[in-house]
């Protein structure tokens, strides 16, 4: 079989066509008929030895293929893991994780995966938890310190997200509850839960969705989103992870009702695709939506002139949704905006919830009238009267009136709340889940993302319930996986000649001139040499190759005993003469052949030869013809924003990544809501190494993301802005936005206005890379690569290379141009002209012309 390649993503479409000669496979493939069976080795050796060898399969011999066994060990990769530590008490927990932190270093990236399902099999359910999800082991130890340095500050219960660290001490299980995500949500990619577990590749290949196609069209978004969402609880129900209540936002009550048992899956799956069918088919096609950064009140008072336009969303006390023809909602728009109030389009087909959707909700009725219901389980809270359902209620008007009434959800999440430990956004996206955090802050809530290319979002799901005192089954993560028992002691690549034993070998030392009866004669003197550059060149190669003196003789051949490169060779020899105050040997690239002690005879023969001034033999640095920069900044207005980026898009949802608390996260992803999809990462004034595993991971957010994604980064004095430009070149299409602000964390709501303003603008200016910097006075520069200042003896030069000419003396004074280097002596003159070159002349003993 051809088995699934590792360490890439996002293959380029050329490489995915049939009929392409290379291919990138996700998954085992069975080897073609009719070609024989060929794998490539390489083996990279220590001191640069590389072996590549081409194998082929004898005649006739063929392996059993992929069975399911080869699928279930493919299917088990993951791009990151949980690590479990429960206990008695915290005590117990703090050695467990103490016993961590000294594993984890030692530790291979394949060997995380044997330590997780170590940790996973030693899980007794003890009330005392913590729990760690990491892509690396270099991951896994920062977030553990991290657990470690807020239990000595006294903490008892630790909610760090963006590191993958949670911990808590709970006698009882804790309430959880979920949301179920509507229209808009997701972008329709196969994410990484589907490879990952057979139930969610189950349910999403029952749906029988479309691959491709406009994934944002309601006859394809409306199962899509049921369909992920489904995936996601099935999942989670394997695990343990359970619900007593839900919220279902618009489209998503169908999922809650298929949770709270009312409808079964294939049923739901089948009315979310009539729904759709009905809306794309009989709902206006000239209908938008649009998000307020308001309340209710100035929202109401916004759509007041406009008779189509309703309100269609509450979402909170700071965002609202209208709905209604889109010139009509683009006025709205508009005057929201002169007012103050961001206001953003939302990427629909359709004006739902409003009447320009009442044809729908009729033709829906008629497929409503075909489905039996049985009586909802407690628990479940309705977005239409924001109030929880009765057994008795009539669910075919409720979902029929759904369709034009505007969704509660505000009302809906905040009952929802009442006496939750935690929330789960179940399903594609995570909209809901930044909703539920400005609506209710004293609960904490997790996203599945069930589209995400990443497993993080769901482990970190887990997580979070395990540490809270669920009944997670994390064992039921290495089922079938390929993992192996951890060794008690840990080695790594090390090199078979550092175990061979020490030979006593090596030259005996004579005593100093003087001693003894007879001294030492000239002869005496000679070999005393030799044996001491020798020595040196010994000393020298064997620090190279990292081997013992004692293995390296004078009969060693750098290049075939030691496999040095001629290059390197001729280093070794360079060093040995530079310490032996000798000059450099010329060609020292022919002697990589030799044995070390030939070339000691010939570095001992040029000793011999060497006249006066022979150490002057090398060249002098090129530190003093070279050009130095240095990056200032530079005041600029913010570009005007293209026509292109007052369109939406087809895609869908930012990926947010921020320190704990940070204040601008939730309103500055809704605000980018309206510039595509992309991932925002916002971090505090000082940074800090505890962050680095949030960078990364916003990082790599963005490279799963392919080209055309946005990432956007919002820093103090301290960022990624580094981080930010090497992902830009790497991904080329990526626009890519730095805003550094005087004050990233604002801690008034006129602060974080202003900030969210500043920094969408910006993002919506951005047609490839931009680097901003906006200080406390509202003043906005960027940074621009300039030559440093022109140093001479006695005056500092400060301006640009011009075409004038320079000399010490003064006569016209100006730097050099760029084809005329700084001279590197100032006891002669010197002049520099600009223009073509020509050919040099000696003119006098003190004078250069060009």
């Amino acid at each position: 079989m051809i088995p699934p390649a590792t360490g890439h993503h996002d293959p380029h479409p050329l490489l995915e066509e049939e009929s392409a000669a290379l291919r990138v496979p996700d998954r085992p493939l069975a080897w073609p008929d009719g070609h024989p069976v060929r794998a490539g080795v390489s083996a990279m050796g220590f001191g640069g030895v590389n072996t590549h060898i081409t194998v082929e399969a004898a005649e006739g011999q063929r392996g059993v293929g992929v069975t399911e066994r080869t699928r279930t060990l493919a299917a088990g990769r993951q791009d990151a893991e949980l690590l479990v530590v429960d206990g008695a008490d915290p005590a117990e927990v703090r050695r467990g994780l103490e016993e961590l932190a000294e594993t984890l270093p030692r530790l291979s990236y394949a060997e995380l995966t044997d330590l997780a399902a170590s940790l996973a099999a030693r899980s007794e359910g003890r009330p005392a938890r913590a729990a760690v999800v990491a892509s690396s082991p270099e991951a896994a130890e920062r977030s553990v310190r991290v657990l470690l340095d807020r239990m000595d500050a006294g903490r008892t219960e630790v909610w760090a997200p963006e590191l993958g660290a949670y911990l808590a001490h709970r006698t009882t299980a804790p309430t959880i509850r979920y949301l179920f995500p509507g229209q808009g949500a997701g972008t329709g990619r196969t994410g990484a839960l589907r490879r990952r577990f057979g139930a969610a590749d189950r349910v999403l290949g029952s749906a029988g969705l479309p691959e491709g196609g406009d994934q944002v069209a309601t006859e394809v978004a409306q199962p899509r989103i049921v369909a992920g969402s489904l995936a996601a609880l099935a999942v989670l129900d394997d695990l343990g992870v359970r619900a007593d209540g839900a919220v279902g936002h618009s489209l998503g009550e169908l999922t809650a009702l298929c949770w709270a048992g009312a409808v079964d899956g294939r049923e739901i799956l089948d009315l979310a695709a009539a729904r759709g069918r009905a809306m794309a088919r009989t709902g206006r096609a000239d209908g938008a939506m649009a998000g307020l950064e308001t309340g209710p009140v100035v929202a109401e008072t916004l759509v007041e002139t406009e008779s189509e336009v309703v309100v269609a969303g509450y979402n909170g006390p700071g965002q609202t949704v209208v709905s209604g023809p889109a010139d009509a909602v683009e006025r709205v728009c508009a005057r929201a905006r002169d007012a103050g109030v961001t206001a953003t389009r939302v990427r629909v087909s359709h004006a739902f919830h409003s009447p320009l959707v009442a044809a729908s909700a009729e033709v829906l009725d008629g497929r409503l009238a075909e489905t039996r219901f049985t009586a909802p389980a407690p628990g479940l809270v309705s977005t239409v009267t924001g109030r929880e359902l009765g057994p008795d209620t009539d669910l075919r008007a409720l979902l029929r009136d759904q369709v034009v009434l505007p969704v509660r959800f505000h009302e809906a999440v905040v009952q929802l709340s009442d006496g939750a430990d935690l929330l789960v956004e179940v399903g594609p996206g995570r909209v809901l889940s930044g909703l539920a955090s400005a609506a209710v802050t004293d609960v904490p809530v997790e996203a599945v993302d069930s589209d995400s290319p990443s497993l993080v979002p769901f482990l970190r799901t887990v997580a979070a319930a395990y540490a809270l005192g669920a009944a997670v089954d994390v064992r039921g993560l290495f089922t079938g996986r390929l993992v192996r028992e951890l060794p008690e002691e840990f080695s790594f690549l090390a090199n078979p000649c550092e175990t061979a034993p020490g030979l006593d070998v090596g030259r005996t030392e004579t005593g100093p001139a003087g001693t003894g009866d007879g001294g030492v004669n000239d002869e005496e003197t000679e070999t005393a040499g030799a044996a001491d550059t020798l020595e040196l060149l010994r000393a020298l190669a064997a620090e190279r190759v990292e081997l013992p003196v004692s293995m390296v003789g004078a009969n060693t051949r750098p290049l075939d005993d030691l496999h040095l490169s001629s290059i390197t060779v001729g280093q070794v020899v360079n060093e040995a003469t530079r310490r032996l105050g000798l000059p450099p040997l010329e060609a020292t690239s022919g002697y990589a052949t030799s044995t070390l002690g030939e070339l000691a005879e010939v570095i001992d023969g040029l000793a011999d030869t060497a006249g006066a001034g022979a150490t002057d033999g090398e060249v002098a640095g090129v530190a003093p013809w070279v050009r130095a920069f240095e990056v200032t900044h530079v005041a600029e207005p913010v570009p005007a924003r293209t026509a292109a980026e007052e369109r939406t898009t087809a895609e869908d949802g930012w990926s947010v990544y921020a320190s704990p608390g940070h204040p601008l996260s939730e309103p500055l992803s809704r605000s980018l809501a309206g510039l595509g999809h992309g991932v925002l990462l916002c971090l505090p004034a000082g940074g800090g190494p505890e962050l680095a595993g949030t960078l990364l991971d916003a990082a790599r957010s963005a490279l799963a993301s392919g080209s055309g994604t946005r990432f956007v980064v919002v820093q103090g004095r301290r960022g990624a802005s580094g981080v930010a430009r090497t992902l830009h070149l790497e991904v080329p299409g990526t626009r890519t936005t730095v805003v550094t602000l005087d004050d990233p964390e604002p801690a008034t709501a006129e602060g974080v206005r202003d900030a969210v303003g500043l920094v969408t603008a910006e993002v919506a200016a951005t047609t490839e890379f931009t680097q901003v910097h906006h200080d406390a006075d509202g003043n906005r520069s960027v940074p621009v690569l300039s030559p440093t200042p022109w140093t001479t003896p006695g005056r500092t030069r400060r301006s640009a290379p011009t075409t004038s000419s320079w000399s010490p003396e003064g006569a016209r004074a100006s730097p050099p141009s760029a084809r005329c280097p700084w001279p590197p002596s100032t006891g002669r003159r010197w002049r520099c002209w600009a223009g073509p070159p020509r050919k040099r002349t000696r003119n006098s003993p003190t004078t250069w012309s060009g």
